[in-house]
């Protein structure tokens, strides 16, 4: 832009020395000849022409110049809006990983504490990793006998059972961890897997 305002001024400057001229073969118009003085203003048009063009290639490349700088600003303010888009949606996600988190370990705190109650059915867990259940009074023919299952929390936050003695079927127990998945409801998984395990002895 620098150098069209030097151009510009230029521009400028010789125009008003075209004036000058102008004025000046005007004044003296009346001593030269009918020929000289046709030079003379042919002259002068051709240079008056030639700085209209000039001025009009100036004012295209300026009208250029700011339709790019427009752009630019635009593009500018685009990237600057879906950075702030991008940093809201992190926020998002890291909030609802957090209160899933939360969720999760409130649930099986409680867990801890309300299984307390089946302890008369033959029901032990401890924390390791995850929660282990160990339940007894289940086979009538050996009270003592042991059946466990660990449950965790995996990668995608969703709960899980591993290291299930006896195995249960597999999709069942899929249909059991999409159901606890879906409404956190502990003692139902509990019960539902006692009775797997008791029809398991029949």
């Amino acid at each position: 832009r620098q150098r069209l305002a030097q151009e510009q001024s230029t521009i400028d400057s010789q125009a008003t020395e075209l004036l000058a001229v102008e004025m000046e073969r005007g004044m003296k118009i009346e001593g030269t000849s009918d020929d000289a003085a046709k030079n003379s203003t042919d002259n002068i048009a051709a240079r008056k022409q030639a700085l209209e063009e000039q001025m009009t290639t100036v004012q295209i490349e300026i009208m250029k110049l700011e339709t790019e700088r427009e752009n630019r600003e635009k593009r500018i303010k685009d990237i600057e809006l879906e950075e702030k888009k991008q940093r809201m949606r992190v926020n998002e996600t890291r909030m609802l990983k957090e209160e899933s988190e939360r969720s999760k370990k409130t649930t099986l705190d409680d867990l801890t504490r309300g299984l307390l109650n089946y302890k008369a059915l033959g029901l032990d867990f401890v924390d390791n990793g995850g929660l282990r259940f160990r339940f007894t009074q289940i086979d009538p023919d050996d009270p003592s006998r042991e059946f466990s299952f660990l449950l965790v929390v995996n990668e995608e936050e969703k709960y899980d059972i591993v290291d299930c003695n006896p195995p249960i079927e597999a999709t069942l127990l899929l249909d059991m961890l999409d159901t606890l998945n879906r409404n956190d409801d502990m003692n139902a998984l509990v019960r539902r897997i006692r009775k797997t395990f008791k029809e398991h002895c029949l």
